[in-house]
């Protein structure tokens, strides 16, 4: 007689079909997630790609609130020259009372003027079109008001700044090595596109002396992997906090992923400097007061001459907000164009309909200038009282990352002797709330801590209610094996009793 074979446990029954053994998996009352719960190690590997995932998700919408806080802060800067070309770089607000910008000195060189456009929104998102802007939105005049060539730094005063613009605190200390830092800028702006946002790290931080083509900078920087390019500069560079570290200024042409930037001790200097030094003068006083361009806001006499070289007569009135009407008494009748324009440095921009025209203006004692396109247009100023009411805000000049292509009514008064900025070491701009005491993501860490052990609760209270209720699965039932006999004796056999 053959000896019994040896068996471990309980017999597993056989397929009535097949003749074959059921899986011993089928025979189980546990459903999968409670054979998942009794494996530990599964359980913890769970948890932890669930914390993996949420942290993902989370620093993807820091990364995105800090851009959009930068959004709120950061403007274009259009620097036109009366030889046709034009500058273009990255400003930032950093006293929302005063109106005052910074951006970086080689993107406004020796100019007195600049035209500074902040983001517009369409449908919840910033317009990126640059073409929009001069279209659409009424661009900011600037002032250049300081300038500092060793910390290639200046300082704008806009008038009027839009109700949504607000300042960037500075913060309280420098960054360090392997620190994360953000900024928002224009280098797309050749191509037509805006608001570029950059994420990189800190390389280290130090004193250095950087050769541009405009001079040298001697200055504590930053240095950074940000990958910066041309119409980035003066853009500002944040942490996570969104608190200003530096201002980016140049990129190593001869290495990679080296870009600088001036500290922000550098910048609270310069800022510092500013206190007592612009004082009220008058505008015949004022250093670069003769550099000033003539204003263009009022009602103006029109004389069209054609390509034919027909005279028609007109009119035209440049408002304060940034919209012209020229009209022309046509043969077919009163012919009108309506668009915006900006003004700087002797340099008018007009658009309307298809067309764009950007050209310097031919002035003549200041009550005439010439506008040269298709066309030549003759302006001859009208007495107007809104434009008699206008006075040039005087420049106030101390003394390359960047790409090259107006009166004030009621502008702000610069700082009185002894007055602070009323921007320092993590201070929130005027009218914004007030931050928080932890740094930014601590709130996201929390509730994916909380997240992860509501999951594991969830499976254990799973895991307790299926060893309660024990249901028949769909692949027992397909295999012909009862659940609640016992395990190991087919359902014939308990019904002959054999």
């Amino acid at each position: 007689m053959s000896p019994t074979p040896k068996t471990w446990g309980r017999a597993r029954p056989r397929c009535e079909a097949t003749g074959s053994h059921v899986p011993r998996a089928i025979l189980t009352k546990e459903s999968p997630t409670q054979r998942f719960m009794r494996r530990p190690k599964r359980v913890l590997l769970g948890v932890a790609l669930t914390l993996l995932g949420l942290a993902s998700a989370g620093s993807a919408r820091a990364d995105s609130k800090i851009y959009q806080d930068l959004l709120r802060s950061t403007g274009l800067v259009e620097v036109p020259d009366p030889d046709g070309s034009v500058t273009y770089g990255t400003c930032w607000v950093v006293d929302r009372r005063l109106g005052l910008a910074l951006t970086a000195r080689h993107v406004v060189g020796d100019a007195a003027e600049a035209v500074v456009y902040f983001p517009a929104y369409r449908d919840g998102a910033a317009v990126t079109e640059l073409d929009h802007y001069h279209r659409q939105v009424a661009a900011v005049r600037g002032r250049v008001a300081r300038r500092d060539v060793a910390r290639d730094l200046a300082l704008l005063r806009l008038d009027p700044l839009p109700d949504h613009v607000r300042a960037i605190p500075l913060a309280a200390q420098s960054a360090g090595p392997g620190d994360a830092v953000h900024a928002v800028g224009n280098s797309g702006v050749r191509a037509g596109k805006l608001w570029r946002y950059t994420a990189g790290k800190v390389r280290s931080v130090y004193h250095a002396r950087i050769r541009q083509g405009t001079g040298q900078v001697e200055a504590r920087v930053v240095e950074t992997q940000s990958p910066f390019n041309p119409g980035d500069s003066g853009a500002p560079l944040v942490n996570d906090r969104g608190d200003l570290v530096g201002v980016v200024i140049s990129t190593e042409t001869q290495t990679r992923l080296v870009s600088f930037n001036v500290d922000v001790r550098e910048v609270r200097a310069f800022l510092g400097a500013v206190v007592g030094a612009t004082e009220a003068q008058t505008a015949a006083d004022a250093p670069g007061a003769d550099r000033q361009s003539p204003p263009v806001q009022g009602s103006w006499k029109v004389t069209l001459i054609t390509r034919e070289g027909e005279q028609l007569p007109g009119e035209c009135r440049f408002e304060a907000d940034g919209t012209f009407a020229l009209t022309a008494q046509a043969t077919a009748g009163p012919q009108t164009r309506r668009g915006r324009y900006s003004y700087a440095n002797g340099v008018l921009l007009m658009a309307w309909d298809r067309f764009k025209v950007r050209e310097a203006l031919h002035w003549v004692k200041d009550r005439r200038f010439t506008f040269l396109s298709d066309e030549m247009l003759i302006f001859d100023r009208q007495p107007d009282a809104g434009a008699a009411a206008e006075s040039p805000i005087p420049d106030v000049s101390t003394g390359e990352h960047s790409l090259r292509t107006t009166e004030k009514t009621g502008g702000p008064r610069p700082p009185a002797e002894g007055q602070p900025l009323a921007n320092g070491p993590g201070e929130p701009p005027p009218g914004s709330p007030v931050r928080p005491a932890e740094e930014p993501g601590t709130n996201w860490v929390l509730a994916s801590v909380l997240i992860g052990a509501v999951w594991v609760f969830l499976l254990f209270a799973i895991k307790v209610r299926g060893d309660r209720n024990p249901t028949k699965s769909t692949a027992a039932r397909r295999w012909g094996v009862e659940m609640d006999a016992p395990q190991g004796v087919p359902q014939d056999r308990r019904q002959t009793g054999a």
